[in-house]
């Protein structure tokens, strides 16, 4: 790398770091909480949505809310009873891949 493409990546970081500190939800790491992200026809809800589950703090949460309404107008909380219908069918995937790798290991 030449010096001047060294220089011009340095500030091409720079910049990069300066905007990620001044973005106030730069604290929301998603791919450190657990997600899924679902087809509502494949699970039997809204044809013409997806339901994005996020298994996080209530802390976590309360800034995603904030962030989904001001960046994506039309993302909106689903209703409680989609809502539990979801959470019902992701833990009942789980415990089935659980007692799957119980039978495999012997557990």
């Amino acid at each position: 790398m030449t010096p001047e493409e060294e220089k011009a990546r340095d500030e091409k970081v720079k910049t990069a770091l300066a905007k990620l500190a001044s973005e106030k939800y730069s604290n929301l790491i998603f791919n450190r909480q657990e997600y899924s992200l679902r087809d509502g026809r494949s699970i039997g809800l809204s044809d013409h949505a997806s339901y994005l589950y996020i298994n996080a703090t209530d802390a976590f949460l309360k800034d995603c809310d904030l962030m989904f309404s001001e960046k994506f107008k039309t993302v909106k909380r689903a209703k409680p009873e989609e809502e539990s219908k979801l959470v019902g069918i992701i833990n009942d995937e789980k415990e089935r891949a659980n007692s799957g790798f119980g039978m495999i290991f012997g557990g």
